[in-house]
């Protein structure tokens, strides 16, 4: 193939896939926003999509979401698994009745 014709080829796959880009970083953004409208954090929403807590902050500013409160935020506390039914009836070690 002519490498000229090779490159416009090329521009045009380039041209495609860009759209493509361009369209699916769109409905990124406003997915982020919608996320942090509802309460999560800019740092939970950058382990999930290749864009960094900052930027996601720069988009939530832009759309008008106001910033969380500064701060320490209360953690999830754990929900202790319940025991299970049969927890008593298994065998275990030999209780140690001392020396002897």
């Amino acid at each position: 193939m002519d490498p000229l014709t090779a490159l416009d080829q090329a521009t045009a796959d380039y041209g495609r896939t860009l759209e493509a880009h361009e369209t699916a970083a769109s409905a990124m953004a406003e997915a982020v926003v919608a996320a942090l409208r509802a309460g999560h954090t800019p740092g939970e929403l950058a382990d999930r999509t290749p864009w960094t807590d900052r930027y996601i902050r720069d988009l939530g500013r832009a759309a008008g979401v106001k910033p969380a409160t500064r701060g320490r935020k209360p953690r999830p506390r754990a929900v202790p698994a319940a025991p299970s039914p049969d927890a008593g009836s298994a065998p275990g070690p030999a209780a140690s009745t001392g020396p002897g």
